[in-house]
Protein backbone atom coordinates (compact mmCIF):
# COMPACT_ATOMS: atom_id res chain seq x y z
CA UNK A 1 0.00 0.00 0.00
CA UNK A 2 1.55 3.58 -1.15
CA UNK A 3 1.80 6.42 1.50
CA UNK A 4 -1.55 7.79 0.06
CA UNK A 5 -3.12 5.21 0.19
CA UNK A 6 -2.39 4.72 3.58
CA UNK A 7 -3.61 8.32 4.34
CA UNK A 8 -6.48 7.85 2.60
CA UNK A 9 -7.28 5.40 4.98
CA UNK A 10 -6.48 6.99 7.76
CA UNK A 11 -8.73 10.15 7.03
CA UNK A 12 -11.78 7.88 6.06
CA UNK A 13 -11.72 6.66 9.75
CA UNK A 14 -11.17 10.10 11.02
CA UNK A 15 -14.39 12.14 11.62
CA UNK A 16 -12.88 15.36 13.45
CA UNK A 17 -10.43 17.31 12.23
CA UNK A 18 -6.52 16.50 12.36
CA UNK A 19 -5.73 19.85 14.26
CA UNK A 20 -8.10 19.24 16.74
CA UNK A 21 -6.25 18.81 20.65
CA UNK A 22 -9.37 17.34 22.57
CA UNK A 23 -6.19 16.28 24.77
CA UNK A 24 -4.51 19.38 25.38
CA UNK A 25 -1.29 17.78 24.66
CA UNK A 26 -0.22 20.74 22.62
CA UNK A 27 -0.35 18.76 18.89
CA UNK A 28 -0.31 21.93 17.16
CA UNK A 29 3.16 22.67 17.86
CA UNK A 30 3.98 19.92 15.37
CA UNK A 31 2.11 21.17 12.56
CA UNK A 32 4.52 24.23 11.85
CA UNK A 33 7.56 25.92 12.48
CA UNK A 34 7.76 29.51 13.48
CA UNK A 35 9.68 32.19 11.27
CA UNK A 36 12.29 33.89 12.64
CA UNK A 37 15.13 36.14 11.09
CA UNK A 38 17.66 34.51 12.93
CA UNK A 39 17.15 31.33 11.90
CA UNK A 40 20.31 29.99 10.38
CA UNK A 41 17.67 27.45 8.11
CA UNK A 42 16.67 30.76 6.45
CA UNK A 43 19.51 30.64 3.88
CA UNK A 44 18.60 31.31 -0.15
CA UNK A 45 18.92 29.20 -2.73
CA UNK A 46 21.56 26.35 -2.35
CA UNK A 47 21.03 25.47 -6.15
CA UNK A 48 22.70 26.67 -9.44
CA UNK A 49 19.55 26.78 -11.32
CA UNK A 50 17.54 30.04 -11.34
CA UNK A 51 15.11 30.83 -7.83
CA UNK A 52 16.27 26.99 -7.18
CA UNK A 53 12.77 25.55 -7.98
CA UNK A 54 13.80 23.87 -11.32
CA UNK A 55 14.42 25.50 -15.01
CA UNK A 56 13.11 26.16 -17.07
CA UNK A 57 9.35 25.21 -15.65
CA UNK A 58 6.80 27.51 -16.37
CA UNK A 59 4.61 25.70 -14.05
CA UNK A 60 7.14 26.03 -10.96
CA UNK A 61 7.60 29.37 -11.88
CA UNK A 62 7.63 31.72 -9.01
CA UNK A 63 4.15 33.17 -10.22
CA UNK A 64 2.92 29.90 -10.39
CA UNK A 65 3.86 28.45 -7.11
CA UNK A 66 3.36 31.42 -4.84
CA UNK A 67 0.03 32.57 -4.21
CA UNK A 68 -0.01 35.12 -0.50
CA UNK A 69 -1.28 37.78 -2.43
CA UNK A 70 -4.74 37.02 -0.40
CA UNK A 71 -5.23 34.71 2.77
CA UNK A 72 -6.39 31.61 2.05
CA UNK A 73 -8.55 28.99 3.83
CA UNK A 74 -12.37 29.63 5.22
CA UNK A 75 -13.33 32.32 7.91
CA UNK A 76 -16.51 33.33 8.89
CA UNK A 77 -15.82 36.67 10.34
CA UNK A 78 -15.51 38.17 6.25
CA UNK A 79 -19.51 37.55 6.35
CA UNK A 80 -19.78 38.57 9.27
CA UNK A 81 -17.85 42.14 8.08
CA UNK A 82 -19.76 42.30 4.84
CA UNK A 83 -23.04 41.72 6.07
CA UNK A 84 -22.66 44.34 9.11
CA UNK A 85 -19.91 46.74 8.15
CA UNK A 86 -18.74 47.03 4.48
CA UNK A 87 -22.19 46.71 2.72
CA UNK A 88 -24.31 48.96 5.15
CA UNK A 89 -21.27 51.48 4.14
CA UNK A 90 -21.66 50.89 0.23
CA UNK A 91 -25.42 51.50 0.42
CA UNK A 92 -24.95 54.42 2.73
CA UNK A 93 -22.63 55.74 -0.17
CA UNK A 94 -25.67 55.01 -2.89
CA UNK A 95 -28.30 56.70 -1.03
CA UNK A 96 -25.74 60.01 -0.91
CA UNK A 97 -24.48 59.89 -4.01
CA UNK A 98 -27.43 58.40 -6.18
CA UNK A 99 -30.19 58.34 -4.13
CA UNK A 100 -32.64 57.53 -7.24
CA UNK A 101 -30.90 54.45 -7.63
CA UNK A 102 -31.61 52.72 -4.28
CA UNK A 103 -35.95 52.22 -5.51
CA UNK A 104 -34.13 50.27 -8.36
CA UNK A 105 -32.22 47.75 -7.08
CA UNK A 106 -32.32 46.09 -4.00
CA UNK A 107 -28.56 46.64 -2.96
CA UNK A 108 -29.36 44.49 0.15
CA UNK A 109 -29.78 41.12 -1.36
CA UNK A 110 -26.61 40.98 -2.71
CA UNK A 111 -24.30 38.28 -0.70
CA UNK A 112 -21.35 39.13 -1.92
CA UNK A 113 -18.54 41.90 -2.26
CA UNK A 114 -17.51 41.21 -6.01
CA UNK A 115 -21.03 41.42 -6.94
CA UNK A 116 -22.59 44.34 -4.51
CA UNK A 117 -18.72 45.89 -6.29
CA UNK A 118 -19.92 45.61 -9.80
CA UNK A 119 -23.39 46.93 -9.57
CA UNK A 120 -22.59 50.14 -7.77
CA UNK A 121 -19.82 51.15 -10.92
CA UNK A 122 -22.70 49.91 -13.56
CA UNK A 123 -24.91 52.73 -11.20
CA UNK A 124 -22.03 55.50 -11.28
CA UNK A 125 -22.01 57.59 -14.72
CA UNK A 126 -19.66 56.00 -17.08
CA UNK A 127 -18.95 59.97 -18.41
CA UNK A 128 -17.06 62.90 -16.72
CA UNK A 129 -20.11 63.47 -14.32
CA UNK A 130 -19.39 60.52 -13.12
CA UNK A 131 -15.70 60.83 -11.93
CA UNK A 132 -15.60 62.53 -8.51
CA UNK A 133 -18.38 60.30 -7.88
CA UNK A 134 -16.14 57.33 -8.79
CA UNK A 135 -12.82 58.49 -6.76
CA UNK A 136 -15.19 58.11 -3.40
CA UNK A 137 -16.28 55.13 -4.42
CA UNK A 138 -12.63 53.53 -4.87
CA UNK A 139 -11.51 55.23 -1.73
CA UNK A 140 -14.34 53.78 0.26
CA UNK A 141 -13.40 50.30 -1.40
CA UNK A 142 -9.70 50.86 -0.27
CA UNK A 143 -10.61 51.17 2.76
CA UNK A 144 -12.97 47.86 3.02
CA UNK A 145 -10.12 46.22 1.26
CA UNK A 146 -7.51 47.64 4.68
CA UNK A 147 -9.56 46.73 7.14
CA UNK A 148 -10.92 43.18 5.84
CA UNK A 149 -9.79 40.02 7.29
CA UNK A 150 -8.23 38.47 3.55
CA UNK A 151 -5.72 41.40 3.50
CA UNK A 152 -2.50 39.81 4.07
CA UNK A 153 -1.25 43.49 4.56
CA UNK A 154 -3.83 44.21 7.57
CA UNK A 155 -1.23 43.74 10.41
CA UNK A 156 -4.58 42.53 13.07
CA UNK A 157 -4.85 39.13 11.13
CA UNK A 158 -1.58 37.96 12.10
CA UNK A 159 -0.25 35.66 13.14
CA UNK A 160 -0.96 33.72 9.95
CA UNK A 161 1.02 30.83 8.24
CA UNK A 162 2.92 30.57 5.00
CA UNK A 163 2.53 26.96 3.86
CA UNK A 164 3.98 24.47 1.09
CA UNK A 165 1.36 22.06 -0.11
CA UNK A 166 2.02 18.99 -2.54
CA UNK A 167 -0.69 18.64 -5.14
CA UNK A 168 -1.49 16.34 -7.45
CA UNK A 169 -4.57 15.03 -9.49
CA UNK A 170 -6.36 11.73 -8.78
CA UNK A 171 -8.73 9.45 -10.17
CA UNK A 172 -12.11 10.31 -8.57
CA UNK A 173 -14.27 7.51 -10.93
CA UNK A 174 -15.30 6.43 -14.21
CA UNK A 175 -19.16 8.74 -13.74
CA UNK A 176 -19.54 10.69 -17.24
CA UNK A 177 -16.27 8.94 -18.64
CA UNK A 178 -14.09 9.71 -15.79
CA UNK A 179 -13.40 12.67 -13.44
CA UNK A 180 -10.60 13.74 -11.37
CA UNK A 181 -9.60 15.82 -8.37
CA UNK A 182 -7.12 17.91 -5.97
CA UNK A 183 -5.12 15.66 -4.01
CA UNK A 184 -3.84 18.64 -1.43
CA UNK A 185 -0.78 17.41 0.72
CA UNK A 186 0.78 19.36 3.56
CA UNK A 187 4.47 19.79 3.42
CA UNK A 188 5.80 22.07 5.66
CA UNK A 189 4.16 25.45 7.24
CA UNK A 190 6.09 28.32 9.25
CA UNK A 191 4.28 30.63 11.66
CA UNK A 192 4.54 34.52 10.57
CA UNK A 193 3.39 37.14 12.95
CA UNK A 194 3.73 40.16 10.29
CA UNK A 195 3.36 41.28 7.21
CA UNK A 196 7.05 41.47 6.22
CA UNK A 197 8.25 37.82 6.91
CA UNK A 198 5.28 36.63 4.43
CA UNK A 199 7.41 36.80 1.08
CA UNK A 200 10.89 35.98 2.74
CA UNK A 201 8.97 32.77 3.80
CA UNK A 202 7.61 32.18 0.49
CA UNK A 203 10.84 32.60 -1.15
CA UNK A 204 12.70 30.48 1.15
CA UNK A 205 10.24 27.67 0.91
CA UNK A 206 10.43 28.06 -3.36
CA UNK A 207 13.98 28.12 -3.22
CA UNK A 208 14.71 25.20 -1.58
CA UNK A 209 11.79 23.00 -3.09
CA UNK A 210 13.84 20.60 -4.32
CA UNK A 211 14.88 19.31 -0.76
CA UNK A 212 11.26 18.56 -0.63
CA UNK A 213 9.72 14.77 -2.50
CA UNK A 214 6.93 16.50 -4.05
CA UNK A 215 4.79 14.02 -6.27
CA UNK A 216 2.81 17.25 -8.27
CA UNK A 217 3.00 20.66 -8.19
CA UNK A 218 4.16 22.87 -5.41
CA UNK A 219 1.63 25.40 -3.73
CA UNK A 220 2.32 27.91 -1.63
CA UNK A 221 -0.62 29.94 0.33
CA UNK A 222 -0.97 32.10 3.42
CA UNK A 223 -3.61 30.70 5.45
CA UNK A 224 -5.08 31.09 9.03
CA UNK A 225 -4.17 27.53 10.38
CA UNK A 226 -1.35 25.42 8.93
CA UNK A 227 -2.53 22.83 6.57
CA UNK A 228 -6.22 24.29 6.63
CA UNK A 229 -5.94 23.54 2.49
CA UNK A 230 -5.18 20.11 2.89
CA UNK A 231 -7.81 17.97 0.71
CA UNK A 232 -7.20 13.96 1.05
CA UNK A 233 -9.98 12.87 0.59
CA UNK A 234 -11.78 11.54 -2.15
CA UNK A 235 -14.75 13.78 -2.75
CA UNK A 236 -18.21 12.41 -3.53
CA UNK A 237 -19.30 12.55 -7.07
CA UNK A 238 -22.49 14.82 -7.75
Amino acid sequence: MSDKDEIFKKYQMINESKYSNDDGAGEESKEYRDYSDADPDFELARTNFPHGAGYPNPKRSYEAVVRTDYISGPDDSYDEKFNNTYKPLIIDFVKKEMPESIDKYNLEDYADMDGLQYRVNMLIPGDESGNAMREKFHKLLDYIYGDSPNNPDNKSNYPLFVTLYDTTRLFGGHEEGGWWYDYNDKIQSYKVTAPDQVEKVAKHLYNNLRQYDLDGQPRIYLERKPGSLTKQERPNYE
